[in-house]
């Protein structure tokens, strides 16, 4: 693992490779400190211990993109996600030019920022979570449970978007109460297991 502890760290040219089996991260940018990428790449890293197989921003940390590329690094703990870049809350992304995908994890492929700072400027992303921001014109869009239950449309009120049917295999428990707006988008969500709210007797994937 390449941590950056303090201050602020440009690359320019050098590849980070990672290796198979690793348990962390290849790159670590913690509290106060920041990484540009210029150019080169951060590649190769599978991480099987925690989330962000290639970068991960810790609360307070900034990384900068601004050239270069971020693929074929993966995340393959459960319930961990970002298998490119993984974005604590309260860090920040700023990305602004290079190449960033075919990376895997559980959710945000290549990169996972819920609850924190992601500004796209520019360059090229495969996929990234949460897309929106939970508002009547920019709704959050889901189309996974696992996409649904992170953005959390049973804890979160805002306006959602399912983007693909979801089949939950009637093994999930969902509970869902208080100014959230669903648009199904004309998909199902099948097979799941409601439960009422709290101090309610009633079910409903959406309540008022």
């Amino acid at each position: 693992m390449f941590g950056v502890n303090i201050g602020t760290l440009t690359i320019d040219g050098p590849t980070l490779t990672g290796v198979i089996g690793n348990t962390a991260e290849l790159v670590n940018i913690q509290s106060t400190a920041a990484l540009v990428l210029q150019s080169g790449a951060i590649t190769g890293n599978t991480n099987t211990g925690s989330g962000g197989g290639g970068v991960h921003v810790q609360n307070g940390g900034t990384f900068t993109m601004n050239g270069g590329s971020i693929t074929g690094n993966h995340v393959t703990a459960a319930g961990c996600n970002g298998g490119g870049v993984y974005v604590a809350s309260g860090g920040t992304f700023n990305h602004s030019g290079g190449n960033i995908s075919g990376n895997t994890a559980n959710i945000g492929d290549d990169v996972y920022a819920r609850s924190a700072t992601f500004t796209r400027n520019g360059g090229t992303v495969g996929s990234y979570f949460p897309v929106g921001s939970g508002t009547a014109a920019d709704p959050w869009l889901f189309g996974t449970y696992m996409e649904m239950v992170e953005l959390g449309l049973g804890t979160t009120p805002g306006y959602y978007r399912q983007t693909a049917n979801i089949d939950m295999d009637g093994l999930i428990t969902v509970t869902v109460s208080g100014n959230r707006y669903l648009d199904g988008g004309g998909h199902i969500i099948n097979r799941g297991v409601l439960t009422p709210a709290p101090f309610s007797r009633y079910r409903a994937l959406i309540g008022f």
